[in-house]
């Protein structure tokens, strides 16, 4: 027998009021076999029922859903956990378990939430593995302490710990009334699966609180996850299948009688999940033909029900006549977990009818178009589905459908559904259109287009748009040099990149038109480049020329040297007019006009005539330039103080510029990367990868004094505003959004689910692009409230940013593979594009009424602006390579690619530059 041992009275260590969200839902009236109780996307944990209440998890949250009135009550966790999981719940006491992801190993916390007055009480810590169970005031949990196992007991009005077990072989307890069960592995020497794998055998031990005896109920198997009801005890048990795999077969075992009893005979029984008992009913998840679907067996008339059809049905538990379990039945890719919801099944209500409906992925594209369709039906749960997809192809028995169109044409789709009560139809008319593929559109480009003989020339071929199916894909390329030399390439109809280059040297001078054509299943097109090589004899002159300054201030004076070899004649152009302006070997010219000016060097002699062309950026009064370093990048702006990141060291630092004093400061000084800098008031924040960990730092620039703020070693991209520093962090099993508050220290996740990309804030307003979905949309956080809104949810959009109540982003136009820019209001739930150009827009960023981007209409990025109060658009830079804008007040900065340097190694060469919207400024 073993020892019953008081150890030593617990206080309620944490007395933590939680935080409790009423979702209010019509009533529920059990009218249905099936209702689905969860409406959160993603991983609905284990669920567990008592009288009308069901309670699961969900991330860093848990439900208590309230059969009778349709309440779902969310239960949060305290913010710097961030997973809950094995809720239980008896009467008005739920325990559960709890992750803490910043910890190291990770150690498990368990507690008990009290319904009526929605506290939390501390039972115990540093949990290696947790599995409570609760029946009254009473809780029993498995702990391993000194590499020993051993069950324990906790009594809530007495606050007292009793340790039950003391061999340390004792795991997954379950307790009714004064009776515990658990399994235990002490001694029981080993035995053969059907396979011939030697396991050991586990036995189930029995202590009865009232007579403070043990019992251990001999079982010739491997038993384990027992579960007590009344008298009767049931289990998996591996005895006759191949345990190795986690295959096995649901046992009874009656006190009353001393009887133990085979329930189940697939094999696959309880696979992964404990088995349920509520009176004479068993639930089991099964694993039989490969699906998972719920089991029942009626003790009472030795009947076995499969409660499930859906294949993906796990984790049950039972009360009375209402089976709960989670499903991933919508058949949703897995993220960070599997999905599933949560759904209770009533065995004495019948069922209601079902209402069709559906939507797809897709209505319209090019033969071949295959298109998924997903049921989205209400009412009483389908148990068939009929789908007719107009094109006298039907598909039966399957949820959700994916069918491919082979035809071009207009089709109507009809989905019926049905249950025992009845069926429902609902067709879409015209509802898929399939359009004929069409040929490819051919482009191409070189890589030089002129020099002397012999030149070698790659060609870059490309075809215009986007195939979008199999018969648009190009299988054929057709190279014709206009040299008499033909190269043809061919590649597979699944060719991915859309391109196939080709390298051809010119061996004799002159002018050549180089031609492309391309095919595929469909037809051909072919583009033509007239002229387009000019192969020069090796004896004609090298054109070269130097100036004394490439960039400055209208009117800019600038001093031309002609450094070209063997010419006996130039004509200089210096305004892309085609017009001589000058002949002199080292002219002086002055420009006075802004904009990128394009100057032009032609030098001849016997033997031919070459040209060289460069570029004088004339700035407008209102730009400086911040930087010289030509290494430069990722610039933000708060008041007077620009702060970038710098490789000038060889590594990045920080630096910041202050427009007030005209003087640049070297912020840090460490051997690592500091980048993704961001700057608020006196305080300027980076992520910093030294000790070869990622963290967040901050530099106080009125104290100088630099602290770490996150030690996860896992923190990206910071911003801050006011007292907030924010980031992502990898460290848990997906990224989370973290804030830490400089005014009390303390640091909470945001967001325990999603893959967020890109974030910004302002105020109490956080927004990311999100990928939970694959495909990327905006989502918004608000602090003050603590909620989450989805902002878009066309998988289009990127990049946001946030200013008062208004949101911008980039969308990119699947079509024609573009970007604009759009905002959403929050104060009139408007959505606005601000951008219409077919060009691309990129990068957006506002401040009161201004938005500023990236634009790269005419083959040239710059910084453009919309005013919101004027519906004006304004163009502000126009030399070109201007682009990441951030603006304060009246003031934007930007970082501008150098024209003189080419990316090296990864490296792209850049400097920041500012532009006053006001007023000239002062140079430095």
């Amino acid at each position: 027998m073993a020892n019953k041992e008081k150890l030593h009275s617990i206080p309620l260590v944490l007395i933590a009021l939680f935080f409790v969200f009423l979702v209010s839902n019509s009533a529920v009236t059990l009218a249905a076999q099936e209702i689905k109780l969860s409406e959160d996307i993603g991983v609905n944990g284990e669920t567990s029922i008592y009288g009308d209440k069901v309670v699961w998890s969900y991330w860093d949250k848990i439900h208590l859903y309230d059969l009778k009135t349709g309440n779902d009550t969310i239960i949060t966790m305290p913010e710097h956990y961030y997973y809950v999981a094995r809720p239980a719940i008896y009467d008005n006491k739920i325990v559960y378990c709890l992750y803490n992801g910043n910890e190291n190993p990770v150690r498990v916390r368990l507690y008990v939430y009290d319904i009526l007055n929605s506290t939390s009480s501390l039972i115990t810590e540093n949990l290696s593995h947790c599995v409570p169970d609760i029946y009254g005031d009473r809780i029993v949990w498995a702990a391993e302490r000194n590499y020993k196992t051993d069950i324990y007991m906790y009594d809530i009005p007495t606050h007292t710990q009793t340790q039950i077990t003391t061999r340390g072989s004792a795991s997954n307890p379950s307790i009714y009334g004064n009776k515990i069960v658990w399994e235990d592995s002490r001694c029981n020497g080993t035995i053969m699966d059907k396979n011939n794998n030697s396991i050991s055998r586990d036995s189930i031990c029995i202590y009865d609180l009232s007579t403070k005896k043990e019992t251990r109920i001999n079982t010739i198997g491997r038993a384990y996850d027992p579960v007590i009801y009344s008298d009767r005890i049931v289990w998996q048990d591996s005895r006759n299948s191949d345990f190795t795999k986690g295959r096995g077969d649901v046992y009874m075992y009656n006190l009353s009688t001393e009887k133990e009893s085979r329930i189940s005979y697939s094999g696959q029984s309880s696979l992964g999940s404990s088995p349920a008992i509520y009176g004479d009913r068993i639930v089991w998840q099964d694993h039989s033909n490969g699906k998972y679907n719920i089991y029942m067996y009626n003790l009472s008339t030795q009947k076995e029900t499969q409660i499930t059809t859906s294949g993906s049905a796990m984790g049950p538990d039972i009360y009375g006549d209402r089976i709960v379990y989670r499903d991933n039945r919508q058949r949703l890719p897995p993220g960070d977990g599997y999905f599933s919801d949560v759904y209770v099944y009533d065995l004495t209500a019948g069922p209601i009818e079902p209402q069709a409906g559906f939507v797809s992925n897709v209505t319209s594209g090019i033969a071949p178009l295959t298109v998924l369709f997903t049921d989205t039906s209400t009412g009483g749960v389908p148990t068939s589905w009929h789908w007719d997809t107009g094109d006298g192809i039907c598909s039966t028995h399957a949820m959700n459908a994916t069918h491919t169109f082979t035809k071009t044409g207009v089709y109507n789709v009809t989905l019926t559904v049905e249950n025992e009560a009845g069926n429902s139809a609902v067709t879409k008319p015209n509802y898929i259109t399939v359009t004929p593929p069409q040929p490819p559109v051919a482009d191409f480009y070189a890589n030089v287009t002129s020099g002397k003989a012999p030149l070698m020339v790659s060609f870059y071929g490309r075809i215009i748009g986007k195939a979008t199916s199999k018969g648009e894909e190009p299988i054929s390329w057709y190279w014709d040099f206009g040299d008499g030399i033909y190269s043809k390439h061919t590649t597979n109809a699944i060719h991915t990149s859309h391109t196939t280059n080709a390298i051809h040297t010119f061996t004799k001078p002159g002018i050549y038109t180089v031609n492309l054509t391309v095919g595929n299943f469909v037809g051909n097109s072919t583009a033509t480049m007239p002229n387009y090589i000019v192969v020069i004899d090796p004896k004609a002159p090298d054109a070269n020329f130097s100036s004394n300054i490439i960039e400055g201030y209208a009117p800019l004076t600038v001093q031309f040297n002609d450094t070209s070899q063997n010419a006996t004649s130039r004509v200089w152009d210096f305004d892309s007019n085609g017009k001589a302006d000058s002949t002199d070997v080292n002219p002086v010219y002055t420009f006075t006009t802004p904009g990128i000016h394009t100057v032009n060097l032609t030098v001849r002699n016997a033997y031919g005539t070459t040209s060289k062309s460069d570029t004088i950026i004339v700035l407008t009064e209102n730009e400086i330039r911040i930087t010289t370093s030509e290494l430069a990048s990722h610039p933000d702006i708060y008041g007077n103080r620009i702060v970038w990141q710098d490789l000038r060291n060889g590594n990045y630092d920080i630096y910041m510029y202050d427009l007030s004093t005209s003087r640049e400061t070297r912020i840090t000084a460490n051997e690592s990367n500091q980048t993704y800098p961001s700057l608020y008031c006196d305080r300027i924040v980076w992520q910093d990868d030294r000790n070869g960990q990622y963290d967040i730092y901050m530099y106080n620039i009125s104290t100088s004094k630099e602290t770490q703020i996150s030690t996860s070693g896992r923190a990206q991209r910071p911003k801050i505003y006011g007292d907030r520093i924010m980031w992502m962090d990898y460290r848990t099993r997906n990224k989370g959004i973290y804030v830490h508050d400089l005014s009390t220290s303390k640091e909470i996740r945001i967001i325990s689910k999603g893959i967020p990309q890109y974030i910004n804030m302002q105020g109490n307003l956080i927004v990311w692009h999100d990928l939970r979905y694959i495909s990327p949309d905006i989502y918004m956080y608000d602090l003050s409230t603590s909620k989450e809104t989805q902002i878009t949810s066309n998988g289009e959009a990127t990049f946001p940013n946030v200013y008062g109540n208004r949101i911008v982003w980039q969308e990119w136009h699947r079509e024609d593979v573009t970007t604009d820019i759009y905002m959403y209001d929050l104060s009139t739930s408007k959505k606005t594009q601000i951008t219409t150009n077919k060009s691309s827009q990129y990068y957006p960023a506002i401040y009161g009424n201004k938005i500023v981007w990236g634009d790269f209409r005419n083959e040239n990025i710059n910084i453009y602006m919309y005013d919101l109060s004027t519906q004006k658009e304004t163009q502000i830079t126009t030399s070109g390579g201007a682009q990441d804008p951030d603006i304060y007040g009246d003031r934007i900065v930007y970082k501008k690619d150098s024209r003189q340097r080419l990316p090296l190694d990864g490296v792209f060469f850049s400097d920041i530059y500012m532009y006053d919207l006001t007023a000239r400024p002062i140079e430095p």
